[in-house]
């Protein structure tokens, strides 16, 4: 993503520049700055298959090693990757190297990330080994065990704090593909938090879920903002704040054969749409009700 992002950047500002001096105006600022000061400058991506290649990173790595060696030999055959997965198996042997590296560098996160790893309770670090394959861990407090040991909820949090631990690795929009996938509800709701603490620390986020506990604690933190402005008590609620005018929504749904997003709107509570997360508890709550209802009237099955 970085790497088009600045080719884009590049083209574009130079096809511009020359044509400001083409026409006469050969003292012109710079057009890079006016037409891509928003863009991200070192934009990462985590795709909806990290899990997968978190556990297999180190044996997709070593067969395109061995199968490189013989390049000239025999015919390069490796099934090809995505491009969002070989980016992301990529940056994972980055980060390796990175991390393999002793840095006394702290960064501004550093405390953000220990106090989300104390929830997890595992710290995901890289293990530098004897033979010099230095391996991806989760330490908990029952051992040290490698991603394709460690559980899903792990393998699947582990690239985003490697990420933001890495030294010399810089960070300023992150793009998550469905940050709630294989967690507890309790850790999706930690999650929303934590992905609120990188937004309020300056890196812009990215983010597609179908979890209602996601959105719902994204809502709860721009309520508790709200309370906090108008100085309501709030003390006694232990959620954090988060500004409505840093949340924006999209709603995707199919329309005609097309995929149609909606933007969210005015700033605000309730620009984020739950709606067809709430239609389907309703549902859900309705048949519940009608099926005990039922077994009351026959008395005849245990509830």
């Amino acid at each position: 993503g970085m790497d088009l992002h600045t080719g884009v950047r590049r083209r574009v500002t130079r096809d511009a520049d020359s044509y400001l001096r083409r026409y006469g105006f050969p003292f012109a600022p710079s057009m890079q700055s006016f037409l891509f000061n928003a863009w991200p400058r070192h934009a990462i991506h985590l795709p909806a298959d990290r899990t997968g290649i978190m556990q297999s990173h180190n044996v997709l790595a070593g067969a395109t090693a061995r199968q490189s060696a013989r390049a000239g030999i025999k015919p390069i055959q490796i099934e090809t990757l995505s491009g969002t997965s070989a980016d992301f198996l990529a940056l994972v042997l980055e980060i390796l190297e990175l991390m393999s590296k002793p840095s006394g560098r702290r960064g501004p996160l550093d405390s953000v990330i220990r106090r989300f790893e104390k929830h997890l309770r595992a710290v995901i670090e890289v293990d530098q080994r004897a033979n010099g394959m230095d391996a991806i861990v989760a330490t908990t407090p029952e051992g040290s065990f490698p991603m394709g040991r460690s559980s899903s909820m792990l393998t699947e949090l582990s690239p985003l704090l490697l990420v933001l631990k890495a030294p010399h690795l810089t960070v300023d929009h992150l793009t998550i593909d469905e940050p709630e996938a294989h967690l507890h509800p309790e850790m999706q709701v930690r999650v929303a938090s934590f992905i609120a603490e990188l937004v309020l620390h300056g890196i812009r986020v990215t983010v597609t879920t179908h979890s209602d506990f996601f959105v719902s604690q994204l809502k709860n933190m721009m309520r508790m903002h709200v309370l906090a402005a108008a100085d309501c008590d709030t003390q006694a609620i232990e959620t954090p704040a988060l500004e409505p005018s840093l949340v924006r929504s999209l709603q995707f749904s199919r329309e005609n054969g097309w995929c149609v997003a909606r933007g969210s709107g005015s700033d605000g509570v309730d620009s984020v749409d739950e709606s067809t997360f709430t239609q389907v508890m309703r549902s859900q709550y309705d048949v519940t009700a009608d099926l005990i209802n039922e077994l009351l009237a026959t008395a005849t099955v245990p509830l």
